[in-house]
């Protein structure tokens, strides 16, 4: 390592792709070579970063937190609107209308302030985006029989995800990179929310049992005052925190990442081999069909951001079969699940909730095949993972679109039924 390091002092391509292969090695051998190196530019860089790295301090910003607390507090506020002016919220189905768009609304606007996204174009986008989404979901009938509804109360969010998307990669919608590293601040994002979803289960449960042991019922208070605030304020504080201690978040991402893909990957195996066993049919059985689809998102989400999480360890001829055999079974699970729904349309005809999973597999299929394409690729070193990112980079807008067809168009297709 300290020879490479020596030999590539001058090329920041190569230096990258040996910290990221082996950061422990590359730090005890690059302060072993330092005095030799020194004089150099690329040198003093690294240094410095790599002391950095190891100087992770918890230092708050007074500031900062009252940023964030503000923030919280407004989405906060939305959410208790039905307390404000009195009225039943389960009566309007105001939770399921609105938590998943407040919260997406609140962490989408605090990013635009750290990012400093004070352009007025970007702000009315953004907030018309917003605006036009809380208006329409909030605007259409209550019912909790209308499967095009309840499709819209579904996908209406991953819509604004994408409102979200365009934010964090400022507007620059050609860049691949910004839409690559967006995907990894998902997942960034989705192990701080995760973290502390479980602790705040943890302190309800608790503090319901505590209040309990003594004859207080503070549940119905404790749900609307605190839980619910809570969910929408979350995304903005794990925010706050992964642009804080960048380095701390990136680096749990990957562990689970790592340690989850072939943990994943031997569960899934022996679940479709079970499938087979009891003879389970999913061209028959709804609900078994929603579990099948549920695992095919689940799969193609791990894949997609456990490669992003590996492109700079391509040669590690491991994670590389890990991906192929991942991807193989959401192939299985793909088709097994397309004809199935093909089968439920020709016999019992088409719905919102058949048309909408149809649609869904058939652009998982073609992302899926793509990928493993790519892959076969890698795997014959004819190029690199970084392909595959940028395969998922150009397929996003395909859902964008897919998804404005489910929200603005199937609804009005079936009479929003």
């Amino acid at each position: 390592m300290k020879n490479e390091i020596k030999g590539n002092i001058g090329n920041p391509e190569i230096l990258e792709q040996l910290y990221k292969e082996n950061r422990k090695n590359f730090e005890k051998s690059f302060f072993e070579v330092y005095p030799e190196i020194s004089n150099t530019e690329a040198a003093k860089f690294w240094y410095l970063r790599l002391k950095s790295d190891k100087r992770l301090t918890f230092d708050f910003n007074l500031k900062e937190i009252l940023q964030v607390v503000i923030f919280c507090t407004v989405v906060s506020l939305i959410m208790l609107l039905p307390k404000i002016f009195g009225f039943n919220p389960e009566n309007y189905q105001f939770y399921e209308r609105n938590i998943v768009l407040t919260a997406l609304f609140g962490v989408t606007t605090y990013l635009m302030f750290i990012k400093k996204a004070y352009s007025l174009k970007k702000m009315l986008i953004t907030l018309s985006a917003f605006a036009i989404a809380a208006i329409y979901i909030n605007i259409l009938p209550a019912s909790n029989n209308s499967s095009s509804i309840i499709l819209v109360f579904l996908h209406l969010p991953i819509l604004l995800w994408f409102i979200f998307g365009v934010v964090y990669i400022d507007f620059d919608y050609n860049n691949f990179d910004k839409r690559i590293e967006f995907i990894k601040h998902n997942g960034d994002l989705a192990v701080m929310f995760s973290l502390f979803a479980i602790a705040g289960i943890v302190l309800t449960a608790f503090t319901i049992g505590l209040f309990s042991a003594i004859g207080i019922n503070i549940e119905n208070f404790y749900i609307e005052f605190i839980v619910i605030p809570g969910v929408v304020s979350v995304p903005i504080i794990c925010s706050y925190l992964i642009f804080k201690f960048d380095s701390l978040s990136n680096r749990i991402a990957a562990i689970i990442a790592n340690i989850f893909s072939p943990i994943i990957l031997l569960t899934l195996t022996i679940y479709l081999i079970s499938i087979i066993a009891k003879g389970s049919n999913p061209f028959t059985d709804r609900d078994f069909l929603i579990i099948f689809n549920g695992m095919l998102i689940g799969v193609v989400a791990l894949t997609i951001f456990s490669i992003s999480e590996r492109v700079n360890s391509q040669k590690n001829r491991y994670y590389q079969t890990i991906f192929l055999a991942l991807t193989t079974i959401a192939l299985i699970i793909d088709i097994i699940a397309l004809s199935a729904i093909i089968f439920r349309i020709s016999e019992y005809g088409i719905t919102p909730n058949r048309l909408a999973v149809l649609g869904s597999n058939l652009l998982f299929l073609t992302h899926i095949i793509l990928i493993q394409i790519n892959l076969l690729k890698v795997m014959r070193k004819k190029q690199n993972l970084l392909a595959i990112e940028n395969i998922t980079a150009k397929y996003m807008p395909v859902y964008g679109i897919w998804l404005m067809f489910v929200v603005f168009i199937v609804p009005i297709i079936f009479n929003f039924k």
